[in-house]
Formats: C-alpha cells, sequence, structure tokens
C-alpha cells in the first residue's frame, strides 16, 4: 500500500485522471514533473515487518533504501535485505521519499514535525500508511502549500474520518485514501483467518500472532 501510494503521488495519477475525465487532454502538451521510482532514495522509518515488505518491493523497482529504527539490523540481515541503516535526521535529508511504518506512542506521536519536514528536501515526498498522529498535519500542510515539501500520501489521519474541511482536501500534491490503501478483496480471506488462528492461539493459552503494535505489551 505504501509503494501504490509512492507511484500515486510520483506520477501525479489523481490530476492524470481529473485532466482526462474533465475533458482536459494533455497527452501532447509538455509533459510534466512525473518522477520515476528507480534510482531514487527511499528512508524507511521503522523496519517492522511491513517495513521489510517495503523494502523488498522497493528493491525490485531499482530504489536505494535506507531505514531507521530503533532496533538496528545485524549486517548480514541488512546484506540479505538490501538496506543501510541511516539515523532518522540523515533519512530525512538524504531520503527522495520517506515512508512512516511505525506504531504510535509517546515517542512517535507528531514524530515528524515542522522541523523534521525542514530537513527534508524540497523535492521529497511523505508516505504516511501507519498512523495519522506520527505527523503534525498542521505542519505538513504548510510545508506542501508553500512548496517547501513536493508531495504527499496519506492512508491516515490525525482525525478519522477527517472532517470535510480538512486543509490538506485543498491540495494537489497529495494523493488520500481512507485508511484502505492495504487491504484487497483478495485479502479478506487472509485477515479472517488470522483473526480466527488468534483466537485459537488464546483458547489454548499462547500468545496471539497477529498483534495490534499499540496493543503488542
Amino acid at each position: 500500500h505504501a509503494m501504490l501510494l509512492m507511484l500515486a503521488v510520483c506520477r501525479r495519477l489523481v490530476w492524470q485522471h481529473a485532466n482526462v475525465s474533465s475533458g482536459r487532454w494533455r497527452g501532447n502538451d509538455a509533459p510534466p514533473r512525473l518522477f520515476e521510482l528507480h534510482g531514487r532514495t527511499l528512508g524507511i522509518i521503522g523496519l517492522g515487518t511491513i517495513g521489510k515488505k517495503v523494502a523488498r518491493l522497493a528493491a525490485g523497482f531499482g530504489m536505494r533504501v535506507h531505514y531507521y529504527d530503533i532496533a538496528r539490523l545485524s549486517e548480514d540481515a541488512e546484506d540479505t535485505l538490501g538496506v543501510r541503516f541511516r539515523l532518522l535526521p540523515e533519512i530525512l535529508s538524504t531520503s527522495d521519499i520517506v515512508t512512516l511504518h511505525v506504531p504510535l506512542n509517546d515517542a512517535t506521536r507528531n514524530m515528524i514535525g515542522a522541523a523534521e519536514l525542514q530537513r527534508m528536501r524540497p523535492s521529497a515526498v511523505l508516505i504516511n500508511t501507519c498512523r495519522g498522529p506520527v505527523v503534525d498535519e498542521v505542519a505538513l500542510h504548510h510545508a506542501l502549500a508553500t512548496g517547501r515539501l513536493a508531495g504527499a500520501g496519506l492512508d491516515v489521519f490525525a482525525e478519522e474520518p477527517p472532517p470535510s474541511d480538512h486543509p490538506l482536501f485543498g491540495l494537489g500534491n497529495v494523493v488520500l485514501t481512507p485508511h484502505m490503501a492495504g487491504p484487497t478483496w483478495e485479502s479478506q480471506h487472509a485477515r479472517i483467518r488470522n483473526a480466527f488462528d488468534n483466537v485459537q492461539r488464546v483458547a489454548r493459552g499462547e500468545r496471539p500472532l497477529w498483534v495490534i503494535p499499540e496493543l503488542r505489551n
């Protein structure tokens, strides 16, 4: 789901769809600023199960993958996954795309605020598919509206559903999805199966395998 938002933002798919569907065909115009993922640097913040899956997919697109996590992998594990550890400030300042995959807790609430957005490249894109309050939405809106940040893809919001007059709705450099960037028709069976497996494990006195990160402890 993070990769889909990256593609949608970098290829400006919503803008392209709106032009075609409203009769503003731009196929022969000078090309707008559309970007490839190949050769770009992806910064993953939070290299858990989902972060690792994103790293593998990004490698398939020919991206350089850096990561920041409170638990660093061994060098062998980094080599196997094709990632390199960087401190958070370096992730922000050197990445073309930053994608967030952290749980929501006291340490990650407003983890990406005005100071962090200021560190990012003006050409960079922020992707958030983890938890809305990890990003300061007021600071993000300002960065996007002033051109301090090129774009963003958000599947989550501080308030869900967000209010109808949310400032981000008026921007043309964002792609927004209603906390549905991940689930698909095909994945529903696996989601139900996992939930049932959890119930069976707890009934046997075992620990569940599938746990919401914020409830893990």
